[in-house]
């Protein structure tokens, strides 16, 4: 992927300052913490079924646009490559962050990753990838 494509991606996700309508509570707001992840698991699943084959990570934006779309509270905190020895990418990280309000009515946070793992060739593996999504 073109790295200047990937840091303009970066950028707009990492501009991501909360809720789409902090007036309107999130799908998770009033659950507990392992009915939240359940239910990210849920609307995320979809994206982590197959092989992908793209230039822009369009399917780790679907990730990112279903949480828009439950009117999550989330941010990314770090973003980085993954290299073999000889300094070839081959997969690709994002650590965000999830904060909400859990069933007692207090503000809890927890995190997670999204992981693009390289299935390509081997002069290029990220030339298509897998995708990975953990929440703790």
């Amino acid at each position: 992927m073109d790295k200047k494509l990937w840091d303009k991606l970066f950028r707009q996700n990492s501009l991501n300052e909360g809720r789409n309508d902090p007036n309107k509570p999130s799908e998770i707001d009033g659950k507990r913490k392992a009915q939240a992840i359940k239910m990210i698991y849920k609307k995320v699943y979809p994206y982590t079924k197959g092989i992908y084959r793209d230039e822009d990570w369009r399917n780790i934006n679907k990730i990112w646009k279903e949480f828009d779309n439950m009117n999550l509270d989330w941010w990314i905190e770090e973003a980085k490559y993954g290299k073999n020895d000889e300094g070839v990418p081959v997969n690709k990280e994002w650590k965000f962050a999830i904060e909400y309000e859990n069933e007692r009515g207090k503000k809890q946070k927890f995190g997670g990753h999204v992981m693009a793992h390289g299935a390509g060739s081997v002069k290029d593996p990220l030339d298509r990838y897998d995708i990975t999504v953990v929440l703790w």
